[in-house]
């Protein structure tokens, strides 16, 4: 209903401003959706000096005995008060009171948050055996591509199927190359 009484309000600024043909200004146009009341969708509303809808918040509970709603308070946010309906309200916690203070460490909360150290440091630690893997295999390809490096590529070429030759090469390391 928020935005359909938003479109009322603002249908009902425009039309007085197209009633004494004026033109607004940015400051003229906020200052009629401050400090004035208009009928809505459900009936009339209130806009404080900063535009916020005055309205009255009431909070409910369910009665222990016969489980229907019941006003316990409402506040009144143009006047600020807050006025107390039911001073004995019929509802009841199991045991006692529930604590003002949570329980920042019980048991389930105790074990998520071990079991996401565990799974922190589990990836961690593939992470790093990972990266380690990685470089191995890259420091054996850069071996592997040192031995053939000094022969030029143009020396290499493919054999031709019908030739039977047999070349035994015998790498021996240069020196300078590792």
């Amino acid at each position: 209903m928020g935005y359909s009484d938003a479109v009322l309000l603002f249908g009902q600024v425009l039309g007085q401003f197209l009633e004494k043909h004026l033109v607004p200004t940015r400051s003229d146009f906020i200052k009629h959706f401050r400090n004035v009341t208009f009928m809505g969708s459900l009936g009339p509303i209130h806009l404080d000096e900063y535009g916020d809808r005055d309205i009255n918040l009431t909070v409910f509970y369910t009665s222990s005995r016969t489980l229907e709603y019941k006003v316990l308070l409402y506040f009144n946010t143009k006047t600020n008060i807050t006025n107390i309906i039911d001073s004995n309200p019929e509802f009841v916690w199991k045991q006692s009171l529930p604590h003002d203070v949570p329980e920042v460490f019980n048991k389930g909360i105790l074990s998520q948050m071990v079991a996401v150290i565990v799974l922190t440091v589990t990836v961690v630690l593939v992470l790093f055996v990972a990266l380690l893997i990685l470089r191995h295999f890259r420091n054996d390809r850069q071996v592997r591509m040192k031995k053939w490096s000094h022969i030029p590529s143009e020396k290499i070429v493919p054999l031709e199927r019908t030739e039977k030759n047999q070349i035994n090469l015998k790498v021996s390391p240069q020196p300078g190359l590792g």
